[in-house]
Formats: structure tokens, sequence, C-alpha cells
């Protein structure tokens, strides 16, 4: 079994933490040349428990919730 990530998180099937990925919400910047995030360091973005995971383990997707270390 792998060690919890920073999140707590780990996939109900396979039970790795290693590589769980969030579907999260972002803002982008549209301008003429196409579109823009914040600089990583200032990027905003927010996800929830109803937000989509994978695991990239065995790949494994349900909702983040599914996810959470009890």
């Amino acid at each position: 079994m792998s060690a919890p990530n920073a999140l707590g998180l780990r996939c109900p099937v396979c039970n790795g933490s290693e590589q769980i990925e969030i579907l999260a919400t972002t803002w982008l910047r549209v301008t003429a040349d196409g579109t823009q995030a914040d600089p990583p360091d200032q990027a905003e973005y927010h996800y929830g428990p109803d937000h989509f995971a994978s695991c990239e383990s065995c790949r494994h997707t349900g909702r983040l919730r599914a996810f959470r270390i009890d």
C-alpha cells in the first residue's frame, strides 16, 4: 500500500495514492492570441467532493469523495 498523498486521497479500487488526478475548475484569460491560464505561482483552481478524480495506476475514475481516506 502506498503512503497517503498531500490531500489524503487513495484510489478506492487499487488503494494507490501516488498519482491521483482531479478535474478542477480554473479561470482562463481569453485574448486575440488564444487563452492563457494564470502563472503557475498565482493560479487559482477549485475542486470539491463532486468533481471527478482519476487514478493513473489503475485508470479508475469517479467522484472525488470516493477517493477520500476516512
